[in-house]
């Protein structure tokens, strides 16, 4: 199964620099759950500009464990 998933701050604004935006994938395997699901950030938006997609995908992983 794979699922995205929008996510967004609630001041996030199009086409502007207001708020965060990213479309996360998950992707469930065969074994799970006895193995974790794959994430992928497959859209982002002012994620960059903050220099946040490497803090934002740790704390993901963690949750996910």
């Amino acid at each position: 199964h794979v699922f995205t998933m929008p996510i967004k701050t609630e001041d996030f604004e199009e086409d502007t620099e207001n708020g965060l935006f990213i479309l996360l994938k998950i992707t469930y395997t065969p074994k799970y759950p006895e193995e974790l699901p794959l994430l992928e950030i497959e859209e982002c938006v002012n994620i960059d500009e903050y220099d946040l997609r490497s803090d934002l995908f740790e704390h993901l992983t963690e949750q996910v464990n």
